[in-house]
Parts: C-alpha cells; structure tokens; sequence
C-alpha cells in the first residue's frame, strides 16, 4: 500500500506528455476505484520482474505493437484489461540486465 502514492506521482510525471491517457486513469481513480484493485497484484509482479516502480511505470505508459500502439496502461477499465496486461508482461523480453537469471 505505500508504493501507491509512489506509483500515481510516477505515472503522473510519466503521463505529462499524454494528457488523454491520465485524463483517463484519474476517471477511474475517481469514480471506479474499485476496478483498480485487480490490478494491484500485476504492479507487484511487474515491479518483481522489471526491478522498480519507475521502470513499471515506464513499461505502463510505452506503446506496445501488440495493442496497435496504445499503452498497457490504456487497458485499465476495459474488460480484460488486467489478464491482457499480464499476458504482455509474460511475454516481455529481454529482462533488463540486472534482472537476468
């Protein structure tokens, strides 16, 4: 719970440049929080595998090829969005260095 507050004022300096997407996420954060929740647990699996909360953020917020260039982060609120997020952090590669076995 104490890396939330860490997390948003991340996102939130990530997202200066991507005013519709953090218009998005703070519709959420203030009116579905609850669907926040699932999510939760893939922000400790991605801060597992990627080695911090910055770097996690920056994962969130970078286009990915697999959904048409829009950012994981985009997937908050839609159906799925959790499950789909999780499968491209799955499948992320490469490990950044310090996180090679």
């Amino acid at each position: 719970m104490n890396r939330i507050p860490e997390f948003l004022a991340l996102l939130e300096s990530e997202l200066v440049d991507q005013p519709d997407l953090y218009a998005d996420l703070r519709a959420v954060m203030q009116f579905e929080p609850y669907s926040l929740l699932p999510w939760l647990p893939l922000l400790d699996a991605a801060a597992h595998k990627l080695g911090d909360m910055p770097t996690v953020v920056k994962w969130l917020t970078c286009p990915h090829i697999d959904l048409d260039g829009a950012a994981p982060a985009s997937l908050v609120g839609s159906d799925n969005g959790v499950a789909r997020a999780r499968t491209l952090l799955e499948q992320y590669e490469p490990l950044p260095p310090w996180r090679q076995p």
